[in-house]
């Protein structure tokens, strides 16, 4: 299963044009065949939207750069703070999901509450743990207003974009699929990482494998050397970069709530131990109240329902298993950050 990761082997995943979903006119069997076996034979795709251009991807690769190379001392200033709500910089050691060091950093945003009108916490208070402000501090001040206007643009494009991307997978796979209403909105999250070149010794990897726990993950990765891997048919493969796509992972609540039927692929990312590597994340997650499904896929391996708090002795697959009944998912979202953080960054 750990094959040596200095192997280059790709995968051959299907890009789905997010556009051909948006017409009234039936779709071809032929797309709907692809996007399908997909979904349910690697949990993973790509997919384009006319709606995110290649100025748009080089705006945020370019937003995301300028904040990892602030001096140390500005990233610290908006550290996140541990206990579910993650909004904020992450340090190198502040996350893991195994024993190993994650060799990367990162930043995390969700909805924008200042532009609500009114604004958020003024008139009514948050409705869940999950919700809040981002942690801007005096990164506008430093960065500019431009700055925050590319985050906060991009993450209105991703959840449009995602919601298309639903729409095309109930198409394929004939089901609906429980779609965030506002508060699921408000729940969801963006990732920007910084990896960092290291040894692939064991000790270190950009990041542990496993799997993703939300609904749907889309991932920017910009024209970059190897990093992002999914395990397929007892192989790791790597994922390549495809400029002005995003790459799909299926999560652990669709896996769950279509029983299995749709993977929730474990992946991973590696170093080629001489480049640093970028990528964006969105996170899109259902409503915080929705309760994870029960007695559906009980067997399946996945992070949602492992205790990612073990201590491993080297072996990422030994985690326990938590029990869901009657939990929602906010609940568990929370246990979850708890138990991937690390180090004494957090109070």
């Amino acid at each position: 299963m750990d094959a040596n990761p200095t192997e280059y082997t790709p995968i051959t995943l299907p890009t789905i044009d997010l556009s051909l979903f948006s017409s009234s006119k039936p779709q071809s069997t032929l797309l709907l065949n692809s996007l399908s076996t997909a979904a349910s034979t690697y949990g993973a795709f790509y997919v384009t939207s006319s709606s995110f251009t290649l100025s748009d991807e080089q705006a945020i690769i370019s937003a995301t750069k300028e904040f990892f190379s602030l001096p140390k001392e500005v990233k610290e200033s908006v550290y996140y703070r541990n206990g579910g709500f993650v909004r904020g910089y992450i340090p190198m050691g502040g996350e893991s999901g195994s024993e190993r060091t994650e060799m990367k950093e990162a930043f995390s945003y969700g909805y924008d509450w200042d532009n609500r009108d009114p604004p958020a916490s003024v008139l009514s208070p948050f409705s869940n743990s999950l919700e809040g402000h981002n942690q801007w501090g005096q990164l506008v001040d430093i960065l500019g207003v431009k700055w925050k206007n590319v985050l906060t643009d991009y993450y209105a494009k991703m959840m449009q974009i995602t919601k298309d991307c639903i729409k095309a997978l109930e198409m394929a796979i004939g089901r609906d699929i429980q779609q965030p209403d506002k508060s699921g909105e408000t729940i969801s999250m963006i990732r920007l990482f910084h990896y960092f070149p290291h040894l692939n010794d064991g000790k270190m990897i950009g990041s542990s494998p496993h799997t993703d726990w939300g609904l749907l993950t889309l991932v920017l990765q910009p024209n970059s050397p190897r990093g992002l891997q999914i395990h397929y048919n007892n192989q790791w493969w790597d994922v390549p970069s495809k400029p002005g796509s995003f790459i799909v992972n299926c999560g652990d609540y669709l896996s769950l709530m279509t029983g299995g039927a749709v993977v929730s692929p474990l992946h991973r990312v590696v170093s080629d131990g001489e480049s640093e590597r970028y990528s964006l994340v969105f996170f899109y997650y259902p409503h915080y109240d929705t309760c994870l499904p029960s007695g559906q896929g009980s067997n399946l391996k996945l992070s949602l329902l492992m205790d990612q708090s073990v201590k491993y002795e080297g072996n990422d697959d030994d985690q326990k298993k938590n029990g869901t009944e009657g939990v929602t998912f906010g609940e568990y979202i929370n246990r979850k950050w708890n138990q991937v953080a690390r180090g004494d960054y957090f109070v």
